[in-house]
């Protein structure tokens, strides 16, 4: 989950709420010193 603009989001990888929330989520990734896979399984 995400605090994003006044409210909390349950973040899913393949689509959100926000094209922001998108946004933010991939500079995030970019930005991150370690190296993140968002891969899921179910």
């Amino acid at each position: 989950m995400v605090y994003y603009e006044g409210e909390v989001m349950e973040l899913n990888f393949t689509s959100n709420e926000s094209a922001e929330l998108d946004t933010l989520i991939d500079e995030l990734i970019e930005l991150s010193p370690i190296t993140v896979d968002l891969h899921g399984w179910a």
